[in-house]
């Protein structure tokens, strides 16, 4: 009897029966490795150790995060998000390529994954499969022994938007600062050259605007003076035959760079996505709210083009107001009784010609079905207000009396949107919204700004060929007839920018920043010495904010670039300490250190598989990356092989 007793007592008293509230306690104060340990004991311990609220101060404690860190949208748990960043980031080095004989500075995925390039100091360009057993689809020597080219070395590589072609940007011999790109294009396995640009300097490197052009510059050095004209050129990505080493340029955006500095790094970033998603969360939203003043304007200005169309005879954008008989004279008798003539919001009483009102003005609370409110035939207006004015669709131009069309494609009205569930904004949604960046500078020649240029409808601004080259002879660096253009918007860094990169749906801009440690007398030829760390800023292109840095790799030279690379999950980058970094986007945290044996130049995430990486360092080595969960996977699947045999 006194047995049974001590038995139950003990039952009684054994730990599967402790409260929940206790256990939690307790759990609490376990690493990640027994806590799930503690999960596999019992039922009631794996309900205890697999709590939410646990997880989430166990992540915060292991990463280093407030308490306050908020759950990634996409993730189904903390327990989830713990074991990605912990087993499921590029962390275990699954093969190394020794291919090239010098430093690799650059390595670059395809946009569906499937093959990566890579440029080095020996001046090859190569290209991988992604894939075991990392096969070389293409080779090419562009050095000093190829007569065709001559480079230094190859710099830099980037695929199409739709993996059709391959860039590749280089530094040319027999010049200080000129350097080219090569355009092959990628058809059943095979790379074969369409076109060549000269660019100058060469760490403008170029880019994509689209499948079929690219962004190229010429810098233009004015004698006698501290500035450079920098010119971006919008070229053909493919040649004619006859035509392949000549490079057609057709239009281009000019800067003014003082102090020697010039416009370096470009990219491109397609804000359409973006932009068109803030418009249609909330059609009665104030857009000056979410969106930066520059956004906001180029808004304006699409939806006044929208709205204004565009005569196909004359050319003119219809904005021009009849106040009065005189003026109604001067039009084509021809245009008298077919169409109103005000396009504008100029809040002044508007004569029209004989025929029916065709406006319906909302900005001022006009009704068509209101007819007492609705103004005399011959007096209306057409109040200024940020409201959309609803114009009726017209065909004619009533300046010429031809046919009209609108710039954006559509018929003019508010209404006139790409899918039906746009139909109610009232605000035109934007066909294209992309913007130039760039590195420039105005108090010293190394790169310490962020310019950002909006491309109006994917084109350049126009400058005139003759004019730029008259305005070098002559020297004349004031005159009125060449108006460089401004950046609509800087960004001040305060550092030397080596490296950039966008986010994969391109909102987030990524830029590695070395930082002044004193902007005390600051000289053209004296820029402030740099700090060894670096930091990487991360810009919000949408509201033009720094949102967050991250920080962890350094630069102990004077480094040239350190290149980075993003995917929907991590961002990535080489530095000086022989080792790549690799970040968690939305947390901010470092997950991933991939050791070589000297300066990592470049990391790049695979964009369709996070498990993926692959680096390029001054060791002369390319190294894949993978996942701890995939190397047990492919060790298990080794070991079964071999069983078999």
């Amino acid at each position: 009897m006194a047995e049974q007793q001590i038995l139950n007592h003990d039952a009684f008293n054994s730990w599967e029966y402790l409260p929940e509230e206790l256990l939690l306690k307790i759990f609490q104060y376990v690493d990640c490795k027994h806590l799930l340990r503690l999960g596999q004991t019992c039922r009631c311990w794996k309900l205890v150790a697999d709590q939410e609220l646990l997880w989430k101060r166990r992540f915060a404690t292991d990463f280093k995060l407030d308490d306050h860190v908020s759950l990634y949208s996409g993730a189904i748990s903390w327990k989830e998000e713990y074991e990605r960043l912990i087993d499921r980031v590029p962390s275990a080095e699954l093969e190394k390529i020794e291919e090239h004989t010098d430093e690799v500075l650059h390595v670059a995925f395809a946009n569906n994954g499937m093959m990566f390039s890579t440029c080095s100091k020996d001046a090859y360009i190569k290209v991988y499969n992604a894939d075991w057993p990392f096969e070389t689809v293409f080779s090419e020597y562009l050095g000093v022994k190829n007569l065709l080219f001559q480079w230094k070395y190859t710099q830099l590589s980037q695929f199409s938007p739709c993996d059709t072609q391959l860039l590749v940007s280089g530094r040319c011999t027999g010049s200080e600062q000129g350097g080219e790109i090569v355009v092959y294009n990628i058809f059943a396995g095979s790379f074969t050259i369409q076109s060549r640009v000269r660019i100058l300097p060469y760490d403008v490197m170029g880019t994509w605007l689209n499948d079929s052009h690219i962004l190229s510059a010429k810098a233009h050095v004015l004698s006698y003076t501290r500035q450079c004209l920098c010119e971006v050129v919008l070229n053909k990505s493919s040649q004619e035959v006859e035509n392949l080493h000549k490079a057609t340029m057709s239009r281009a955006f000019l800067f003014k760079c003082n102090n020697y500095a010039t416009v370096s790094y470009i990219r491109v970033a397609d804000l359409t996505s973006c932009i068109r998603k803030i418009m249609r969360s909330d059609p009665d939203v104030d857009l000056s709210q979410h969106l930066h003043a520059m956004h906001f304007q180029h808004l304006k200005n699409i939806n006044e083009r929208k709205i204004y169309g565009q005569c196909n005879g004359c050319k003119q954008t219809l904005k021009r107001c009849i106040h009065n008989e005189n003026e109604q004279a001067k039009l084509p008798r021809t245009t008298w009784n077919k169409e109103p003539t005000c396009f504008s919001f100029c809040s002044k009483p508007v004569k029209y010609v004989d025929g029916e009102i065709g406006v319906v003005l909302k900005s001022c609370g006009i009704q068509s079905t209101d007819t007492e409110s609705l103004p005399e035939k011959n007096n209306e207006f057409c109040p200024e207000s940020s409201d959309t004015c609803y114009f009726q669709n017209q065909s004619l131009c009533p300046l010429c009396g031809q046919e009209r069309s609108y710039m954006s494609g559509t018929d003019g009205s508010s209404a006139s949107t790409t899918s039906a569930e746009e139909d109610h904004v009232r605000i035109l949604l934007p066909k294209v919204c992309k913007v130039l960046i760039g590195f420039t500078g105005d108090y010293v020649s190394i790169p310490h700004q962020i310019g950002i240029k909006y491309l109006k409808e994917e084109e350049c601004g126009h400058v005139d060929e003759r004019d730029l080259k008259s305005l070098i002879a002559a020297q004349d660096y004031n005159r009125s007839d060449l108006q460089p253009d401004n950046w609509d918007h800087i960004i001040e860094v305060k550092g030397h920018c080596v490296g950039m990169t966008l986010s994969s749906c391109n909102r987030y801009l990524y830029v590695n920043v070395r930082e002044w440690l004193t902007e005390d007398d600051i000289s053209p030829f004296n820029p402030p010495p740099i700090a060894n760390d670096i930091k990487m800023f991360v810009y919000d292109l949408i509201t033009m904010t720094k949102i967050s840095v991250l920080s962890g790799h350094n630069a102990k030279s004077d480094v040239f670039f350190l290149h980075l690379s993003s995917n929907d999950l991590y961002v990535a980058s080489g530095s000086e300490d022989n080792c790549g970094y690799i970040w968690d986007r939305h947390y901010g945290v470092c997950v991933s250190q991939l050791v070589h044996d000297d300066v990592v130049n470049c990391v790049a995430v695979n964009p369709c598989d996070p498990s993926m990486a692959v680096s390029a360092s001054d060791d002369k080595t390319i190294k894949i990356w993978r996942s701890k969960s995939f190397r047990r996977l492919l060790s298990g699947v080794r070991a079964k092989a071999r069983t078999k045999l």
